[in-house]
């Protein structure tokens, strides 16, 4: 398994994929991944673990398809990256 950014704190963690060109079928194969994380990396068991996308470039509506999965949307906004806001009950947890 690959995670390019991984944050923690003492109760959450948020997993990162970042790709120059994101699409809705890489999103799906991250998100297939995760379901394996808490096995693979047992030491963050306790922790409510999130995912967000980070990409210069989304394709075929994906930074759409990235929010209504619950997904962190982490995307250029000219010349800085901007982490869109999402409620965070809405939020996919692993």
């Amino acid at each position: 398994m690959e995670i390019d950014l991984f944050y923690v704190d003492t109760t959450e963690a948020i997993a990162v994929e970042v790709k120059t060109h994101c699409t809705r079928a890489k999103i799906n194969r991250f998100l297939k991944h995760m379901q394996n994380f808490k096995v693979l990396f047992p030491g963050f068991a306790d922790l409510e673990v999130y995912v967000g996308v980070a990409a210069l470039d989304f394709t075929d509506a994906a930074a759409e398809y990235a929010l209504e999965k619950g997904v962190i949307l982490i995307h250029v906004n000219d010349d800085a990256f901007v982490i869109d806001k999402i409620d965070k009950g809405k939020l996919k947890k692993f």
